[in-house]
């Protein structure tokens, strides 16, 4: 529906948001340990990761997502055991346009398109597709059995089922929630063309479009039988049921609850609109019937059941025979501050309904009690009633709308809900809209314009601003109310105490305060080992008003600075290797070994520098047409193989021994550590393990991967250790295997721009400090790029830096102390990088604060326990007051990390005493007070779980 016009009448205020302030924030440093968090989890694309969708759902573990990219996938789905999201790229861009384009075509095989069966969780989602040509019994696009799944933003058309529900078949107890779909052209042959809701199952159906869908006998639309249904905002229009309900069928004991629906056009012998029957029950709310036909009930047939109409509109709704409304047997019918005008008479007409009820109250009803023609029954004229024009208007494209003159406004139900503007309920469907248009410009204090901003009224309606700042709300109520303004990055700006009049349009100016967040460090290095660890400062500055939210992660710095599974560095070995063709690679002693095809046709192994220099080279034995196509590392031997044997040559390349293998041609080859033994591969044959006299000891089941590489990694955080590089089609995959079970998981695509044939791979744990890396050779015939080796980070010792809090909220005026340790643990002597991510709502997040640490020799400790005390905390400081220094003594009664600092009045730290470990023990420090001025002061002793604070007062 399209807005109401208002005239042009208008006033103009401008505001800004307040409180522009300044809050330091101190965030201190220490040293301590912590265990990894939960696993995180995956985003699986297909056709990226996986070449079809179903294959890509098997590989889901709970809280997976799958997103497929936009095409038309042939394919049946089932979803069951774990919550999975399944979505377009719409639920990651918001694009509309991704929902036509992402497909998933059924076939018209005899299936459902999507099974969703058996303990679905409230987690899963199916999202941003178009879901087409199912074929079933029940359920064509989706079939939903004892499951809670979420449908959003979904096209479901031209499904068919055999007997119910075209679009979607809920049952089993299913608690469903459909939202912004539109479900077009599917059929039924028995009820339901769009939805079937079956057997004690529940739905929710929000802000959705069901048009032009057919059932065969019950509920064109809609059919709910023994269950119940929460219908809102939804358009139900040009459906048709060779039976009953044109729009919606409900029997067998079923509830259903319409609220804000509009059923235009729809068709059916009984019922053009709704049929009810056998002890059901149907409550219209705020619902327009229009333009419904039938042969019996224009717009709704009852038959021993019951129907509530309140703030409901009936309009040019047509029947052949008996009335618009029909009762048939024992039912009722209850009408209050409804509308009923311009409908076949009669309106209202009972068959053979000795016992049922009519019951009207303050509602308009054309031709009053001459509208209600009875063969049996009870009939209640109530009070409030009146029988004159509406004098409807149009809106957009329905004419039901109440005109500023009409009799229907403010002569509802005295009991009903007040209109907004606190005057008495209006009748019909669209109660009289009192009120104005709000519209103005967003910008900050750089005068740039806010383009999606979202600017809300106080009674939820919102606009988002468009690319030069401005925005227009024009159904504001003719009341007061505030506005606040939301952009990424600003503080929230809230306009208090507006009004805007009848057709008035308020325009208004917003300034939006940026949220800043400058953080640094107070030193370049920090120093630290096992006994005497250093504090460094972590500070912050925050300008502007509202709450700040943030939160810390960390990584390591330089290029293994980066997600796991992202590049981190590109090696053009062909290059360097004067264009041999490179076939494999393994990182021994600082040293890239890599299988080279010379130009003169010889097979060497070339030794490279982490710098990519050129170091030595080899000659490969044996009679492999490219030479060894992959390596393995077994802590001193080098192995590979490209042909029936496998050879061991030493780092310095001498020819230690060789073995025959289980192939003809031995392609990939990783060493497992853990059984002392060798998984070999070729193409898609199953995998082969084999010890170092070449005897098969096991095999493991290859799912039909075209394999190129294998390496193991004997440190992986699962047990899933042996990595498998493969050919997928266009794309090239990893996947890894659990050795004991034979199952496999994707890991990722390692696809790139730069394209390439995948060769062989080997995972190091030395070739960045404190990390693992996948290296995987690349082929390439393009003269550009050459061969090439891509390293990708699998894993990264963290453990070293650890924070607490590691998130929080700050309002103005306060500061924040973050204890940050670092614990060197395993960590050798050397230098080490680390960036330190803050991220926050305010602009230009995240802050990344690059972390320079030197791990030093051990030295003793400072400060040595002079006894063995029983209580934490501090001494009275001596002298106090003081003129230049005080003695403070402290006790730490068992071994942690302590800090003592000095603040001010105002909460700042003015100077940090000690921050370190603590052996238990009594200790003593002086307390300089050097440039302070004279003044009141604490100091501060604290640790992970205890605090204890003294007064100083130092006087000059």
């Amino acid at each position: 529906m399209s807005e109401p016009t208002f005239a042009n009448n208008l006033s103009i205020c401008r505001y800004k948001s307040c409180f522009s302030v300044f809050t330091t924030v101190i965030l201190t440093c220490f040293i301590i340990l912590t265990l990894p968090g939960d696993c995180i989890a995956r985003i699986l694309h297909v056709p990226d990761n996986f070449e079809s969708i179903q294959i890509a759902i098997d590989d889901c573990q709970d809280r997976d997502t799958v997103i497929v990219s936009p095409g038309t996938y042939f394919e049946n789905l089932t979803l069951s055991d774990n919550s999975i999201p399944l979505a377009s790229l719409f639920l990651i861009t918001g694009d509309r346009v991704l929902i036509d384009s992402t497909i998933i075509d059924g076939g018209e095989n005899g299936q459902s398109v999507v099974n969703i069966r058996d303990s679905q969780g409230r987690e899963s989602l199916v999202s941003g597709l178009t879901i087409t040509n199912g074929f079933s019994d029940y359920g064509g696009g989706i079939y939903i059995r004892h499951s809670a799944p979420r449908l959003e933003d979904l096209i479901i058309r031209n499904n068919t089922a055999q007997r119910n529900g075209g679009g979607v078949y809920n049952t089993e107890e299913s608690e469903t929630r459909l939202s912004n779909i539109t479900f077009e052209n599917n059929t039924a042959n028995n009820g339901g063309g769009a939805v079937s809701i079956y057997q004690l199952s529940n739905i929710y159906i929000n802000n959705c479009v069901i048009r032009s869908n057919h059932a065969e006998l019950f509920g064109g639309g809609v059919q709910c039988s023994n269950a119940t249904a929460l219908i809102e905002n939804v358009r139900i229009e040009s459906n048709t049921s060779g039976q009953y309900g044109g729009a919606i069928h409900v029997f067998g004991l079923a509830s259903v609850r319409l609220n804000g629906a509009e059923l235009i056009g729809n068709q059916a012998i009984l019922g053009g609109a709704i049929g009810v029957w056998n002890e059901s029950l149907v409550s219209a709310t705020f619902v327009l019937f229009a333009e419904n036909t039938a042969t019996f009930g224009g717009a709704v047939w009852i038959e021993l059941g019951s129907f509530v109409a309140n703030n409901s509109t009936f309009s040019g709704n047509q029947c052949e025979e008996s009335g618009v409304i029909v009762l048939s047997g024992v039912s009722q019918v209850l009408f209050d501050t409804s509308i009923l005008w311009n409908n076949t008479q009669p309106v209202v007409a009972t068959i053979a309904a000795e016992g049922s009820l009519v019951d009207v109250n303050y509602s308009d009803i054309e031709s009053g009690r001459e509208s209600f023609s009875f063969e049996g029954g009870d009939f209640q004229w109530g009070d409030g009633n009146i029988t004159v024009d509406p004098m409807f208007t149009r809106i957009g494209d329905i004419e039901n709308h109440l005109h500023e003159d009409s009799p229907c406004i403010d002569v509802g139900n005295p009991d009903a809900v007040q209109e907004e503007d606190g005057s008495r309920a209006d009748m019909g469907a669209f109660p009289f809209f009192r009120g104005g248009a709000l519209a103005g410009i967003v910008f900050s204090d750089d005068d740039e314009l806010n383009e999606d901003a979202r600017v809300t009224v106080s009674n939820g309606v919102f606009a988002m601003t468009d690319h030069d700042g401005s925005f227009r709300i024009n159904n504001v109520r003719a009341a007061d109310f505030s506005v606040t303004v939301s952009a990424s990055g600003y503080a929230d700006a809230i306009v208090p105490d507006l009004h805007v009049d009848q057709d008035e349009v308020l325009e208004i100016e917003i300034l939006l305060n940026p949220l800043e967040f400058t953080p640094l460090l107070d030193r370049d290095v920090l120093e630290v080992d096992e006994d005497d660890s250093r504090v460094f400062r972590f500070i912050a500055g925050r300008n502007g008003n509202g709450v700040l939210e943030w939160n810390l992660s960390h990584r390591l710095g330089g290029e293994a600075g980066v997600d796991n599974w992202e590049r981190s560095r590109i090696f053009p070995v062909g290059q360097q290797a004067q264009n041999s063709i490179i076939e494999a690679v393994a990182f021994v002693n600082d040293m890239f070994y890599v299988s080279a095809n010379d130009p003169d046709g010889l097979d060497r192994i070339k030794v490279f520098n982490q710098e990519g220099e050129f170091v030595s080279e080899f000659d490969q034995v044996g009679n492999a047409d490219a030479g060894i196509t992959d390596f393995a590392w077994d802590g001193e031997v080098l192995w590979g193989s490209g042909e029936r044997r496998i050879f061991g040559y030493s780092a310095e390349g001498e020819l230690i021994r060789s073995f025959d293998g289980p192939f003809e041609i031995n392609h990939a080859i990783a060493w497992d550590s853990d059984r002392g033994a060798f998984w070999v591969g070729m193409n898609r044959e199953d995998f082969i393990q084999v010890d170092s006299e070449g005897e098969i000891i096991g095999d493991l089941h290859n799912p039909g991967f075209e394999v190129t590489g294998l390496s193991y990694w004997d440190e992986a955080p699962d047990e899933y250790k042996l990595y498998i590089t493969h050919h997928t089609g266009e794309n090239r995959m990893v996947h890894k295997m659990n050795p004991v079970s034979g199952d496999t998981v994707i890991v990722c695509s390692i696809a790139t721009p730069l394209g390439g044939e995948c060769g062989g791979s080997f995972i190091s744990p030395d070739f960045y400090q404190l990390s693992t890396v996948f290296m995987n050779v690349f082929h390439s015939t393009g003269e550009e790029n050459g061969d090439r080796i891509d390293i990708f980070l699998m894993d990264a010792y963290l453990e070293w830096i650890t924070y607490n809090p590691i998130e929080g909220i700050l309002n103005p005026n306060t500061w924040l102390q973050v204890n940050i340790v670092l614990n060197p643990g395993p960590m050798e002597i050397g230098e080490y990088e680390a960036e330190l991510i803050v991220n926050h709502n305010g602009a230009d997040s995240p802050a990344v604060i690059p972390i320079a640490c030197s791990v030093t020799n051990p030295q003793s400790a400072k400060y040595e326990a002079e006894a063995t005390p029983e209580t934490f905390g501090l001494s009275s400081p001596y002298p106090n007051p003081f003129n230049s220094h005080s003695i403070i003594k402290y006790s730490i009664e068992e071994p942690a990390f302590a800090d003592i600092v000095v603040f001010n009045m105002e909460g700042r730290v003015v100077e940090t005493q000690i921050s370190k470990w603590h052996n238990t023990g009594s200790y003593e420090l002086t307390f300089n007070a050097g440039g302070l001025s004279s003044g009141m002061y604490f100091v501060q002793l604290s640790t992970k779980d205890k605090i204890d604070t003294k007064k100083l007062i130092f006087l000059r």
